[in-house]
């Protein structure tokens, strides 16, 4: 039946009290068809949502940016509430008054799951679908407040309108709300009217209405949306794509097939059986030795030269590869029976999540022998079962924290370890000072030794170097293999990047500081400490100094207007708690930031990636191990030139898959005395040189 037809077809008007149902017959088949809805209602609950029955599925589907559906409603609170509400407020602004009412649809959903326990889990799946609609826009919801007397009672408006292809409408004035009562229970009447024979004088009156009170010009009432701390709550709950949407329903589904009610028809329920074929498939097409393309040549490279090496460090720009370069390594090795034991170490729990993710994909790929994946954290010790299976002929790989290292390697003593492979990631934290002496000299029994690395030298550490390349690699000061950052960047590896230049001064004190570190640098080289050594160590006071720079948090608030656009999806690098407090306060009344100062923080990082969240700001974390695509803007208040930048530019470098246009943006802080001076002391001096040689563009200090 064509969309007229349909129409025509519906009756002028609808009585649940003489055998019609509203929402079957009525609401349900106009929401199926239509490509827009709008509505005004006394009341409007989340629960109405699954009352639409399958056209709830055509809302979520709904891949067009404009908001397919569109309420007005009394906020759902009795009098008493609201006078008890508008006392407890009493003394605060009104905006504040009007924001509270209208974040009760809401918070009544929250607590609706809370309170029913006998259905929580079924009453957590509809808040995550009505959330995602709220989320991604595909509804939006404002609110009423009359003021047309002195002591206004309740918005109390029915009137909808559903539109068509063709310019068809449907209009409908009168009876229940838009609520489960509404369209199920209560004894409602409605009347119907349509424009297939032209203009209709009731849809005219209801959508000139509805657009006047919709942009917040209705005389007698006032309307407000959510306030924005509860829009962040509800994107920070919802599923952040379509897929993850769809594999919480696939799960409620399985678990109890009634907890959709009718929503699902068996083509929607075939539909969800398959939902994640795709990415299974993808997965398992993943072949680790292959490369597809020619600029990806270089993976390979590295792949034949630590095989023929089988000792040696990878020095991989961020963004590169380096866990996919290991993982073929891997693969080769296995499927030429020369390793049956791998050992995969790193610092922290947020990269050993990383790499067992990615072993699970590795292992669905096409490796000759079935690998068994262990662990070894807190949490979950698998080393004694890792160590009883060197007796058999098995593949088994071992997942270990860089602080439980020493005691796998004195366990492993007295083991055959020629097929043996041990992958070092991050590798240039391996020898730090609290644990470099248990573990020197304990892994010459390897027969593989991998290390892997955006950047090794160690300017303030050489004798650190040193001993990297002499434990890993056998000797030497350069790494068996490089891809730098700047050829990958010519390669179409890493996406290329714009440079924003904000030039800040140093305060008198700030000066003097600097200048002390100076005297302290010639009094040690006159004391006799080598030159080198006294210089190293000027260089870290100095730009300490730097990196809180008073200065720089003015500059930023001066030019956020101009920035704000830019960091909506932006990591923030500062070096103190304090100043990203400071920064913290200047972005909140433009963006949804949050903080990544503490282990507390690490959940932003999920929402971050999931786009929940436009900006995080960072504490002394993040230059390494994380692996975020859609990061588009980085903003570097504290980062001295070496490895720690290499680490952080990296990140911001990376291709988005979802954005092949992507282009980064880079804002840094430069003492303008130091550039106009070319002072080649200075830490930002040196690393404005080094990006200009990463970025493309011309620039003008700000």
């Amino acid at each position: 039946m064509n969309t007229k037809d349909f129409i025509k077809n519906l009756k002028v008007s609808y009585d649940s009290g003489f055998g019609d149902n509203l929402g079957k017959d009525f609401y349900s088949p106009c929401l199926d068809r239509c490509k827009e809805y709008k509505r005004m209602t006394g009341e409007f609950t989340s629960n109405v949502i699954f009352d639409w029955g399958r056209a709830l599925l055509k809302v979520l589907n709904n891949e067009e940016d404009k908001c397919m559906v569109k309420i007005i409603a009394n906020p759902s609170l009795n009098q008493y509430d609201i006078d008890t509400l508008r006392g407890t407020l009493k003394h605060r602004n009104d905006e504040e008054f009007w924001e509270k009412l209208s974040d009760q649809i809401y918070e009544e959903a929250e607590n609706l799951v809370n309170k029913d326990l006998d259905r929580k889990e079924e009453r957590e799946v509809k808040l995550k679908i009505f959330a995602y609609l709220i989320s991604t826009n595909k509804l939006n919801i404002k609110f009423a407040f009359p003021k047309h007397v002195p002591s206004p009672g309740m918005f109390h408006v029915k009137k909808g309108i559903f539109y068509f292809e063709d310019d068809l409408k449907v209009g409908f004035n009168g009876g229940p709300n838009e609520s489960h009562g509404g369209h199920e229970l209560n004894i409602e009447g409605i009347d119907v009217f349509n424009n297939c024979d032209g203009e209709n004088p009731h849809i005219k009156d209801s959508e000139e209405k509805f657009n006047l009170a919709w942009e917040g010009h209705a005389p007698g009432f006032l309307t407000k949306t959510l306030s924005q701390k509860t829009l962040n709550k509800i994107k920070i709950n919802a599923p952040s794509t379509k897929i993850e949407l769809d594999q919480i329903i696939k799960k409620a589904y399985e678990k109890k097939k009634d907890t959709l009610g009718d929503l699902l028809d068996e083509e929607q329920i075939e539909k969800l059986k398959n939902i994640s074929l795709k990415i299974i498939e993808e997965e398992e097409k993943e072949n680790y030795l292959d490369v597809t393309e020619k600029k990806w040549e270089f993976q390979k490279k590295a792949r034949e030269t630590f095989i023929e090496k089988k000792w040696g460090i990878l020095e991989m720009a961020t963004g590169t590869g380096k866990t996919r370069t290991a993982l073929s390594i891997a693969t080769q090795l296995i499927n030429d029976k020369k390793i049956d034991k791998i050992i995969v170490q790193m610092r922290g729990t947020d990269l050993l999540k990383q790499w067992h993710d990615n072993i699970t994909q590795w292992t669905q790929s096409k490796i000759n022998r079935q690998v068994n994946v262990l662990k070894s954290t807190k949490e979950k010790d698998e080393t004694d079962s890792f160590l009883l299976n060197f007796k058999n002929s098995g593949v088994d790989l071992l997942l270990v924290r860089q602080s439980k290292l020493s005691f796998l390697l004195d366990k492993l003593e007295n083991y055959n370890l020629e097929k043996t492979l041990i992958i070092h990631d991050e590798v240039h934290d391996l020898f730090a000072k609290k644990i470099s002496e248990s573990i020197v000299g304990k892994q010459k029994k390897f027969g593989y030794k991998l290390g892997l690395s955006a950047t090794i030298a160690e300017p303030f550490d050489k004798e650190r170097e040193r001993l990297l390349f002499e434990e890993i690699q056998g000797g030497g000061d350069k790494a068996i293999f490089r891809y730098s950052l700047i050829q990958a960047i010519k390669d179409g590896v890493l996406v290329e990047s714009d440079l924003e230049v904000l030039s800040y001064r140093l305060y008198d004190d700030e000066r003097a500081e600097i200048s002390e570190a100076y005297g302290r640098c010639a009094a040690r080289i006159k004391e006799g400490w080598p030159k080198n050594e006294a210089e190293a160590q000027r260089n870290i006071e100095t730009s300490d100094v730097r990196k809180n720079a008073r200065n720089k948090i003015e500059v930023f608030e001066e030019n956020i207007d101009y920035l704000k656009a830019k960091l909506t999806r932006s990591f923030i690098f500062a070096d103190e708690t304090k100043y990203g407090d400071k920064i913290l306060n200047i972005l909140t009344p433009y963006l949804n930031v949050k903080t990544h100062f503490q282990d507390a923080d690490k959940k932003n990082l999920e929402y971050f990636s999931k786009k929940k969240i436009d900006c995080i700001i960072n504490v002394l974390k993040l230059s390494q191990g994380i692996d975020i695509q859609n990061l588009k803007t980085i903003v570097l208040f504290a980062t001295p030139i070496g490895r720690q930048f290499i680490q952080r530019i990296g990140r911001v470098l990376r291709k988005d898959p979802d954005d092949p246009n992507k282009k980064a943006i880079i804002v840094d802080f430069f003492d303008e005395d130091d550039l106009k001076n070319e002072d080649e002391d200075s830490s930002d001096y040196r690393r404005y040189i080094e990006l200009k040689k990463i970025t493309n563009t011309k620039y003008e200090p700000r």
